[in-house]
């Protein structure tokens, strides 16, 4: 570090240091960096945290889930699916939304 520089205005005293190399360097490159790493996480994080997702038209693997609380009445009309069954479900069994036919 230099050594500081000393101005009077009247009766104001201000104390000027100046920055180094090391200094400069760090506010020039090392800011804008760490403002482009901070963009680039807030981007593409939530992206790379993600499990994979299940698509319209591929097999369901994973276990039943259970909807609402425990003892819930089923109304009537809906037709409770004993767990690891297999139900015939009229419609294509691929396309959707994404556009695989």
């Amino acid at each position: 570090m230099r050594d500081p520089a000393v101005i009077v205005y009247g009766d104001r005293v201000e104390l000027l240091v100046a920055m180094g190399t090391a200094g400069t360097a760090a506010l020039l490159i090392g800011l804008p960096l760490l403002v482009i790493v901070i963009v680039v996480l807030a981007v593409l994080g939530p992206q790379w945290s993600r499990a994979g997702r299940w698509r319209p038209g591929q097999p369901w693997l994973d276990e039943p889930m259970w909807f609402g609380r425990p003892g819930v009445q089923v109304p009537e009309g809906v037709v409770a699916i004993a767990a690891g069954s297999q139900v015939d479900v009229a419609g294509p069994t691929v396309g959707g939304a994404h556009g695989q036919w």
